[in-house]
């Protein structure tokens, strides 16, 4: 913390100068600090499941299989932030999945569990409250049934705007989660999917020029 001033020993008109230097001087960085705010990055905690998929038949009957991840994003700061969480997937053969509104799969999802969860677009609008948490579902369609890896990349969990050593950043942060599914394109359906690793990745990074004040 910051380290308390002391007054070395010496005569009644050494201390009285000493404040007096000293007052303008904290009067100063006072109202330098009240004009240019500290700037506070946010970020959202991100609680999440395991892939997992549901099974429903269409208006012909036709049976489809459908995945999803359900996760949770708290805001434990004492703001509201901004909402703009973007999840995708990608196999370890590129193919890639993008989070989507599947109101068939919703449907099944949660009378399966007897919740209610946002969808896609919930997630990239409005804002979350100060101190508050909301449940959601990613669906990513059907997955290839002979991936290995599964890569899932979730953006707008951390602010893209950064202040370092009096410098402004834009910054793209993503978090990473890999998951695992041993075995073959025989019932991979039902074949145990493991969560392998969390990894946070800067996808862009750069500076962003300020104007100077006149």
């Amino acid at each position: 913390g910051p380290r308390n001033s002391r007054i070395r020993p010496g005569g009644h008109s050494m201390k009285k100068s000493v404040f007096a230097l000293l007052i303008p001087i904290l009067v100063v960085a006072s109202l330098g600090s009240a004009e240019e705010p500290e700037y506070t990055r946010w970020k959202l905690e991100y609680e999440y499941s395991t892939p997992d998929y549901v099974a429903m038949k269409d208006a012909l009957g036709k049976q489809h299989v459908c995945w999803f991840i359900t996760y949770k994003v708290t805001n434990k700061s004492d703001k509201d932030i901004p909402l703009g969480i973007q999840i995708s997937a990608e196999t370890e053969d590129k193919l890639k999945y993008l989070d989507s509104i599947s109101p068939l799969a919703q449907k099944a999802l949660e009378k399966k569990t007897g919740k209610k969860y946002k969808n896609a677009l919930e997630m990239r609008k409005g804002t979350i409250g100060a101190k508050q948490s909301i449940e959601a579902v990613a669906f990513l369609g059907s997955l290839d049934p002979n991936f290995d890896f599964l890569y899932v990349t979730v953006d707008g969990l951390v602010d893209r705007i950064s202040k370092e050593d009096g410098e402004m950043w834009y910054e793209q942060k993503v978090l990473v989660v890999t998951y695992y599914r041993p075995g073959d394109e025989f019932d991979s359906a039902n074949d145990e999917i493991t969560w392998k690793s969390d990894e946070w990745k800067v996808l862009d990074r750069k500076k962003i020029e300020q104007t100077p004040k006149e």
